[in-house]
Protein backbone atom coordinates (compact mmCIF):
# COMPACT_ATOMS: atom_id res chain seq x y z
CA UNK A 1 0.00 0.00 0.00
CA UNK A 2 1.99 3.67 -1.05
CA UNK A 3 2.24 6.12 1.27
CA UNK A 4 -0.63 8.25 0.15
CA UNK A 5 -3.07 6.09 -0.17
CA UNK A 6 -2.35 5.00 3.58
CA UNK A 7 -1.96 9.17 4.60
CA UNK A 8 -5.84 9.50 3.38
CA UNK A 9 -6.77 6.18 4.99
CA UNK A 10 -5.64 7.25 8.56
CA UNK A 11 -6.96 11.31 7.73
CA UNK A 12 -10.60 9.98 7.01
CA UNK A 13 -10.49 7.02 9.96
CA UNK A 14 -9.40 10.40 12.41
CA UNK A 15 -11.69 12.42 10.80
CA UNK A 16 -14.95 10.01 12.00
CA UNK A 17 -13.49 9.33 15.60
CA UNK A 18 -12.59 12.97 16.42
CA UNK A 19 -16.50 13.96 15.45
CA UNK A 20 -17.11 13.90 19.35
CA UNK A 21 -14.80 17.02 20.21
CA UNK A 22 -12.47 14.42 21.76
CA UNK A 23 -8.90 13.08 20.18
CA UNK A 24 -8.67 9.30 19.13
CA UNK A 25 -5.91 8.83 21.81
CA UNK A 26 -7.40 10.97 25.27
CA UNK A 27 -9.94 14.27 25.83
CA UNK A 28 -6.08 16.79 25.74
CA UNK A 29 -4.41 15.33 22.75
CA UNK A 30 -5.69 16.60 19.24
CA UNK A 31 -6.47 15.06 15.95
CA UNK A 32 -3.06 16.67 14.52
CA UNK A 33 -1.10 15.24 17.37
CA UNK A 34 -2.89 12.19 17.07
CA UNK A 35 -2.01 11.87 13.51
CA UNK A 36 1.49 12.41 13.76
CA UNK A 37 1.67 9.52 16.43
CA UNK A 38 0.13 7.06 13.99
CA UNK A 39 2.47 8.02 10.95
CA UNK A 40 5.24 8.08 13.21
CA UNK A 41 4.73 4.40 13.80
CA UNK A 42 4.84 3.70 9.55
CA UNK A 43 6.80 6.39 8.15
CA UNK A 44 10.94 7.42 8.49
CA UNK A 45 10.78 11.26 9.89
CA UNK A 46 11.60 12.17 6.05
CA UNK A 47 9.78 10.46 4.65
CA UNK A 48 6.44 12.04 6.28
CA UNK A 49 7.77 15.69 5.73
CA UNK A 50 7.86 15.15 2.34
CA UNK A 51 4.46 13.42 2.58
CA UNK A 52 2.98 16.76 4.50
CA UNK A 53 4.67 19.08 1.83
CA UNK A 54 3.42 17.48 -0.69
CA UNK A 55 0.09 17.45 0.70
CA UNK A 56 0.50 21.38 1.64
CA UNK A 57 2.14 22.25 -1.55
CA UNK A 58 0.46 25.37 -3.49
CA UNK A 59 0.63 24.84 -7.47
CA UNK A 60 0.65 28.20 -9.53
CA UNK A 61 -0.57 28.31 -12.99
CA UNK A 62 0.07 31.31 -14.37
CA UNK A 63 3.80 30.96 -14.38
CA UNK A 64 4.78 32.33 -18.19
CA UNK A 65 6.93 29.30 -19.00
CA UNK A 66 8.84 31.58 -21.89
CA UNK A 67 9.85 34.66 -19.52
CA UNK A 68 10.12 32.48 -16.05
CA UNK A 69 11.72 35.05 -13.25
CA UNK A 70 15.66 35.38 -13.16
CA UNK A 71 16.10 34.43 -9.50
CA UNK A 72 13.68 31.41 -10.66
CA UNK A 73 16.22 30.78 -13.66
CA UNK A 74 19.13 30.75 -11.39
CA UNK A 75 18.36 28.49 -9.43
CA UNK A 76 17.89 25.66 -12.05
CA UNK A 77 20.73 23.57 -12.72
CA UNK A 78 22.74 24.61 -15.51
CA UNK A 79 21.35 22.01 -17.83
CA UNK A 80 17.60 22.59 -16.80
CA UNK A 81 17.66 26.25 -17.67
CA UNK A 82 15.33 27.25 -20.34
CA UNK A 83 18.93 28.35 -22.38
CA UNK A 84 21.49 26.32 -20.92
CA UNK A 85 24.39 28.30 -19.67
CA UNK A 86 26.98 27.07 -17.41
CA UNK A 87 27.28 28.82 -13.61
CA UNK A 88 31.08 29.63 -14.19
CA UNK A 89 32.59 32.81 -15.51
CA UNK A 90 36.12 34.47 -15.57
CA UNK A 91 36.55 37.75 -13.82
CA UNK A 92 39.13 40.12 -12.90
CA UNK A 93 40.83 40.07 -9.66
CA UNK A 94 42.17 43.34 -8.13
CA UNK A 95 45.11 42.63 -5.63
CA UNK A 96 44.74 45.02 -2.60
CA UNK A 97 48.04 45.33 -2.36
CA UNK A 98 49.56 46.78 -5.62
CA UNK A 99 46.32 47.14 -7.24
CA UNK A 100 47.47 44.89 -10.45
CA UNK A 101 44.25 43.22 -12.44
CA UNK A 102 45.05 39.79 -12.65
CA UNK A 103 41.94 36.87 -14.90
CA UNK A 104 41.29 34.44 -12.28
CA UNK A 105 38.60 31.16 -13.57
CA UNK A 106 35.48 32.08 -11.09
CA UNK A 107 35.45 28.08 -10.13
CA UNK A 108 39.45 27.42 -10.00
CA UNK A 109 40.58 24.52 -8.26
CA UNK A 110 44.54 25.68 -7.04
CA UNK A 111 45.39 28.89 -5.38
CA UNK A 112 45.97 32.16 -7.45
CA UNK A 113 48.40 34.43 -6.13
CA UNK A 114 49.27 38.13 -7.52
CA UNK A 115 51.76 38.26 -10.83
CA UNK A 116 54.19 41.62 -8.71
CA UNK A 117 53.64 40.82 -4.96
CA UNK A 118 52.57 37.15 -4.65
CA UNK A 119 49.83 37.66 -2.45
CA UNK A 120 47.10 35.08 -2.63
CA UNK A 121 44.10 36.42 -4.48
CA UNK A 122 41.26 33.38 -4.06
CA UNK A 123 41.44 30.07 -2.70
CA UNK A 124 39.97 27.10 -3.82
CA UNK A 125 36.55 25.57 -2.03
CA UNK A 126 35.00 22.58 -3.49
CA UNK A 127 32.76 25.36 -5.73
CA UNK A 128 33.74 28.39 -6.35
CA UNK A 129 36.88 29.98 -5.19
CA UNK A 130 37.07 31.97 -2.08
CA UNK A 131 38.36 35.43 -3.08
CA UNK A 132 40.51 37.03 0.05
CA UNK A 133 39.48 40.03 1.98
CA UNK A 134 39.85 43.25 0.29
CA UNK A 135 40.41 41.92 -3.39
CA UNK A 136 37.56 42.90 -5.41
CA UNK A 137 36.34 41.64 -8.61
CA UNK A 138 34.16 41.87 -12.06
CA UNK A 139 32.66 39.54 -13.97
CA UNK A 140 33.52 39.41 -17.55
Amino acid sequence: MSGELVFGIVLITIRTRTSNGAGPIGPNVGPHTAIYIVLKNWFSQSRLRRIFLNATMVLQNDIDLLNPPAELEKRKHKLKRLVQSPNSFFMDVKCQGCFNITTVFSHSQTVVVCGNCQTVLCQPTGGKARLTEGCSFRKK
